[in-house]
């Protein structure tokens, strides 16, 4: 592996000075670079930005690789997209009419109806308070394919001053599955006895004071929680006690945060973690030249003991050719929690006992590349290699029911992402992304259930904010997957046969009109070529998927 490791590093190098003595033509200024940290978000509405003929893409992401894939399992994952409410200026008179709230009606094949709302306030100054709920179900009995998905949460945000505020937030997440992996010709299971149900309960709150000059401390801080269980009575706790202190130390900006998390699992027997995580950075900003230097420490500790972790952590940004062309790389190491609730969210079909390991990032070496090629295309690369000790994966069982077990084996990644842009004009623009993955393991044959390639094309067009239509392409390569069984008394795997599932196309379609500012009908078909592929061994997804309905604003 440590071979492996070294021919890939100085693979990564060579990129790295290619990239950098490269010759490049870009014409027109890539004028604003944003880099994106994607995750739990809530939805804020805010003035609408007119999309401008210039693109921007952002460094494509690389976080650590997990078992979700760009595809979703249930379709109709929707997104409310709301006309947003303008934010309020000088200029914004008090008796406009502003739309904030929005309801979606819909029905779809295999018995599927949608009800999704979203309402908030939506003039104030220092107020922002909002609650949503979606509604989403589907059942196709000749496979005893079943789902049901409640989704609730609200919000409150006030501005205690123009330089303070508090956030409280809380949700309830409740999600129906049915184990339906057997084959109906040979296993009569009901619905009652292949059911499972996952509730997630959740509450936070923060608070977060900035400093009235540039060097002045800006600080604050947070505490979420959740409570998650099933059926079979698996329950889980979690506490995040977080904290941040901002200050420009020598012209850069040193930031310290922590944060303290504490989770307990179980169902006859209980097992607790506790993580503190100290991660500073300093960002060290020389105009063409910036750093981003610090550590990841982390202090863990279970019934079996404790022990400290520390890493290094730095990441180097040159600007090549000034508002046009970014170049950076970096070295990275931590520790990733594995929870209840991400393993079910990765794979929800998963037997009722596990065990959980938090995975360690023994070494991750990262480089990338973007800017913008003209005044309509942008682009952006990126690679790394990393080393992951207990990264997870899953293998089905053969039971009648064919669950899904968690298994952990070290494997070694390299993956590389491609990015483009492309505005056609201002009404019309596309997106391609590519990924390819190379995967070494120790015990395991296979990475098992991840592609090598995989793959997403999207065109979006609007016209006058009237009618909009999207097409999206998934493409998911060949990958394995493979069912073991036991013997009854000495629990010896007997079938270590891997099964080759084939690469996965898959078409979307989503059309909208807006007859009015407050009235608008859509129509969604999934799964266009109509195949019921397998993302997981022995579950086939949904064939041809049409939903269709009416959309509200008020």
């Amino acid at each position: 592996m440590l071979k492996r490791n070294q021919i890939k590093f100085k693979t990564l190098v060579l990129l790295a000075f290619l990239l950098t003595i490269g010759n490049v033509n870009a014409q027109d200024s890539l004028e604003d670079v944003r880099i994106v940290v994607l995750g739990d978000a809530n939805i804020v509405l805010t003035e609408a930005i007119k999309v401008d003929y210039n693109p921007q893409v952002d460094p494509p992401k690389l976080n650590p690789p997990t078992l979700t894939y760009p595809l979703d399992d249930k379709k109709y994952k929707t997104k409310p997209e709301i006309i947003p409410a303008r934010a309020q200026t000088y200029n914004t008179k008090e008796n406009e009419k502003l739309y904030g709230n929005y309801t979606r009606l819909g029905f779809g094949m295999y018995q599927m109806p949608l009800f999704e709302t979203y309402l908030n306030n939506t003039r104030s100054k220092n107020l922002d308070y909002g609650m949503r709920y979606k509604f989403l179900s589907g059942e196709y009995k000749p496979l005893n394919q079943l789902f049901t998905d409640h989704d609730a949460g609200a919000h409150f945000t006030y501005n205690i001053s123009p330089l303070s505020n508090i956030n409280v937030h809380g949700g309830y997440l409740r999600n129906r599955i049915n184990w339906y992996g057997f084959s109906p010709d040979s296993n009569k299971v009901g619905m009652d006895t292949s059911r499972n149900v996952y509730n997630n309960i959740s509450v936070g709150g923060s608070y977060v004071k900035k400093g009235k000059a540039l060097n002045d401390f800006t600080y604050g801080g947070g505490l979420d929680y959740y409570f998650q269980n099933d059926k079979f009575g698996n329950k889980e706790n979690y506490l995040s006690l977080n904290g941040e202190v901002k200050k420009m130390v020598k012209a850069h900006l040193l930031t310290l945060p922590l944060r303290i998390t504490t989770t307990s699992f179980g169902k006859d027997t209980v097992s607790s973690r506790l993580f503190v995580d100290l991660n500073p950075r300093w960002f060290l900003d020389y105009g063409r030249l910036t750093l981003n230097v610090g550590f990841n420490s982390t202090l863990y500790h279970d019934s079996t003991g404790g022990k400290l972790h520390w890493f290094p952590y730095a990441d180097f940004k040159v600007k090549l050719i000034e508002n046009k062309l970014i170049a950076h790389m970096g070295i990275e190491r931590g520790l990733m929690q594995n929870t209840y609730a991400s393993i079910i969210k990765q794979n929800p079909f998963i037997d009722t006992s596990i065990d959980l390991k938090y995975t360690n990032v023994k070494s991750r070496l990262f480089l990338g590349i973007w800017g913008s090629i003209s005044s309509k295309a942008a682009f952006g690369v990126e690679a790394d290699l990393g080393n992951y000790i207990n990264m997870p994966m899953f293998l089905g069982d053969t039971s009648v029911l064919r669950k899904y077990k968690v298994i952990y084996d070290n494997v070694d990644i390299f993956n590389v992402k491609a990015t483009l842009q492309l505005q056609w004009a201002e009404a019309f623009k596309s997106t391609l992304e590519f990924g390819y993955h190379n995967y070494h393991t120790d015990d395991q044959k296979y990475y098992w259930n991840m592609p090598n390639i995989d793959a997403k094309l999207n065109f979006q067009y609007n016209y006058k904010n009237k009618f909009t239509a999207k097409v999206t392409g998934y493409y998911l390569g060949e990958r394995y997957g493979k069912n073991f069984e036991y013997r009854d008394s000495t629990k010896v795997s007997l079938n270590n046969d891997a099964v080759k599932l084939p690469a996965i196309i898959d078409l979307n379609i989503a059309l909208e009109y807006r007859y009015n500012k407050m009235i608008a009908v859509f129509l969604n078909g999934n799964n266009l070529t109509n195949q019921a592929y397998r993302r997981w061994l022995n579950y086939p997804v949904y064939k041809l998927a049409i939903l269709g309905g009416v959309a509200f604003t008020f």
